[in-house]
């Protein structure tokens, strides 16, 4: 049993690189070709513009190698997601609870117990597209 344990940790990893990939590009496609994205939303700009910048600056954090800054990062922007929450929501139901899914991704991504930089870039990227990133 045990000889199989690095033949089954590979493979554990290749499908989980290839379900992320797919499924963020899928998701990408949906979003630019079908219009469900937040282009038409009606979530104030300045309250995006926070978030925008949390993120940018988690991920420039993670970019330089500043694990514990981008982490500690995120937990800004965690805290300002939820503060937000009551006002936000029930201006968009749909955008935040597509921004919500985005958030909730990039923060499983940042704490998970064995650190993956390009799964947390790559959430952190979605989520900077999605704010409108400028």
């Amino acid at each position: 049993m045990l000889n199989k344990v690095p033949e089954i940790t590979i493979w554990f990893w290749i499908i989980k690189i290839l379900c992320t990939t797919v499924g963020e590009s899928f998701a990408d496609w949906i979003n630019m070709t079908l219009g469900v994205g937040l282009e038409n939303t009606s979530l104030p700009v300045a309250d995006l513009t926070v978030l925008r910048e949390i993120t940018h600056d988690s991920l420039d954090k993670l970019t330089a190698g500043d694990q514990a800054g981008a982490t500690a990062r995120i937990t800004d922007l965690e805290t300002t997601w939820d503060d937000d929450h009551p006002k936000l929501e029930p201006l968009d139901g749909k955008a935040w609870t597509f921004l919500d899914g985005q958030i909730d991704t990039v923060l499983s991504a940042m704490r998970a117990s064995h650190k993956d930089k390009a799964a947390e870039q790559t959430a952190l990227t979605a989520l900077l597209t999605s704010l409108g990133s400028s």
